[in-house]
Parts: C-alpha cells; structure tokens; sequence
C-alpha cells in the first residue's frame, strides 16, 4: 500500500508497463504522475480530469502527467492516468497516433474523453488490488460545491464501475443510488 497519491500513481505506472508492452508500446523511463490541477484549473468550464506535459516542458526533460484532483475513484484515476500514458507513447495529442495507442490499450470513445473497454478494466481492478486503496479524498470545485438543482451528477459504482446520474437534490437528501449489479452504494 503506498502512503502518498505519487508513489500510487507512480507505482501504477510501473504495474501499467507490462500492459503497454502486451500491445508493443514501449513506456519512457522519465515519467513523473501526480495528482494536482490541469492548466485549465479548478474553475474551467470545460471539465480536464488528466493531462500529460511533454520532456521539452521540464528543466529535467520529464514527462509529467498531472491527475485532477476532482478523482477519488481509483478506477477512474488509472483509466486517466492510462489515456494520459497513451500521450507519452503516441508524442501527439488526440491525433492518429494517439488513437492508435489508445484503442491498443483498450479505451474506447472519442479521443479527448476515452473510458476503458471491459478488458482494460478488468486490468484496471487487478492494479487497483495490488495497489489498494488511492490515497486521495476528492477535492470539490465551485462547480461541484452548488451545482444546479436540475444538473445531472455522475455517481459511479466503486466495484462495477456502474455509471448512473441523479440530480443533486436526490443526492443530498436520499444519498447515492445503489448498484443493481453489485448492490453497493455508488460513489458520488
């Protein structure tokens, strides 16, 4: 079990390696994750839970790959941290080769907002195993604090990964909903 939000997330770099290297992607050496905000920080309309800063933009020729802070799931952290992977091994942003690394891996959807396919989840849930629990409480934007009484939440099941959406209303005063696959309360 790793104490810090880097060491788990570096370690989940390491147990990601040979998962990359299954699909005949090779992960740089110099890679660097920890969780803080995007460029497009904690206020930015448009929501960025991951981003990865290319070796020219660090005085130690780094990758450095940055996890929103808004993730507590370690579920949804590894899939982040896995599509932010892809820009290492691709050098591109959403482009062909970047695709091409990403449906490799196993995600799926469009390019600049990918989920995992059932077979990268069920590798997401071994290193979520071995890992044990992220080390991190998710920290609430502006947004998240007071959202419109009629805006949608996402609500996830910690075990499935089962997504549903309630309203915030129903979310304050009766709680998240409960999984109808596993029957555990989903994560808000």
């Amino acid at each position: 079990m790793e104490s810090t939000r880097e060491e788990w997330l570096n370690c989940a770099i390491l147990a990601l390696k040979p998962h990359f290297a299954q699909h005949n992607f090779t992960l740089p050496e110099a890679i660097r994750a920890s969780c803080g905000w995007p460029s497009k920080g904690a206020t930015s309309k448009r929501r960025v839970l991951g981003q990865c800063w290319r070796p020219n933009t660090s005085a130690n020729r780094t990758w450095q790959i940055f996890i929103s802070p808004v993730l507590d799931s370690p579920l949804d952290v590894l899939a982040t941290l896995v599509h932010e992977l892809c820009h290492t091994v691709s050098d591109d942003k959403h482009g062909p080769m970047f695709t091409r690394a990403a449906r490799a891996v196993g995600l799926v959807g469009k390019p600049s907002a990918t989920l995992p396919n059932a077979d990268l989840t069920q590798v997401l849930r071994y290193i979520t195993q071995e890992l044990g629990p992220y080390p991190h409480a998710r920290l609430y934007t502006p947004q998240t604090l007071s959202p419109s009484p009629t805006r949608l939440l996402r609500t996830q099941c910690p075990e499935c990964g089962y997504i549903a959406r309630v309203t915030h209303k129903w979310l304050s005063s009766a709680g998240a909903p409960i999984c109808p696959q596993c029957g555990v309360q989903f994560n808000a």
